[in-house]
């Protein structure tokens, strides 16, 4: 009896202290994603338990607990020796932030026609550009999986009506963000309208000339000037003067 029991004594002395490790490595954690946590001891086939915060939450025969993460926990696995003293882990504090989210902008935001080029931005608010790569989906179809650029633009070439949205992946651990707003592109047929300012350089770059009127003509006007000069293009302007 001696003997057996100080054989039991040398096999407790002998077992190691178990190591605990969680996967993802992360030193923050998306909140709703999921963990698995290992429970590791040389020469121990189980049973394994599961302590949170200094609870026992969980038994199992495996050396690890997957789990969903809701919020910051603190996690230590043990394993019990002849039913009696514990051999406890290193404490493993799991970290929960909020899971960031794509937010999705459409440039030009007013009616949109063929032959227009527009230009769609996926920013993760609060993180840098450079920390992420870019997810492009349209109408619920992956379009581009993952990009290196923040910008989406093409010229639709007829009328479409599309919804598109975005999501990050972290380019460090290649967690992935929330998917974006949904952003509804509508083109129509037909060119769109030339503003004043297009019409204008459209004119002063076919002829030089032009500019030099436009000048003289404000300049007459914000002067009432009599000038034979500006008498010369009032009559050009209007001949029936």
């Amino acid at each position: 009896i001696l003997l057996i029991s100080l054989i039991r004594v040398g096999q407790a002395q002998a077992v190691i202290k178990p190591v605990l490790s969680v996967e993802p490595n992360s030193p923050q954690i998306f909140r709703g994603e999921t963990v698995t946590l290992t429970c590791r001891i040389s020469g121990w086939s189980g049973p394994y338990h599961w302590n949170k915060d200094g609870v026992d939450v969980h038994s199992s025969a495996e050396n690890y607990y997957t789990i969903k993460v809701d919020q910051s926990h603190r996690y230590r696995c043990f394993v019990s020796i002849d039913g009696g003293s514990a051999a406890w882990s290193n404490e493993v504090t799991l970290s929960v932030i909020e899971r960031p989210k794509a937010v999705l902008t459409l440039q030009p935001d007013g009616q949109i026609f063929s032959g227009q080029e527009v230009a769609f931005t996926c920013e993760i608010r609060g993180h840098a550009d450079t920390e992420w790569m870019y997810n492009w989906n349209k109408d619920g179809v992956q379009i581009f999986s993952y990009t290196e650029s923040r910008k989406y633009s093409f010229t639709p070439v007829e009328s479409l009506s599309a919804k598109y949205t975005c999501s990050g992946r972290r380019r460090s651990d290649s967690r992935t963000s929330e998917t974006s707003n949904t952003v509804t592109l509508t083109v129509s047929d037909g060119k769109a309208p030339l503003s004043v300012l297009k019409l204008l350089s459209s004119a002063v770059a076919a002829s030089p000339y032009v500019l030099v009127t436009i000048i003289l003509a404000v300049k007459c006007y914000r002067a009432r000037s009599k000038t034979s000069q500006c008498s010369s293009l009032a009559l050009k302007l209007n001949p029936d003067i």
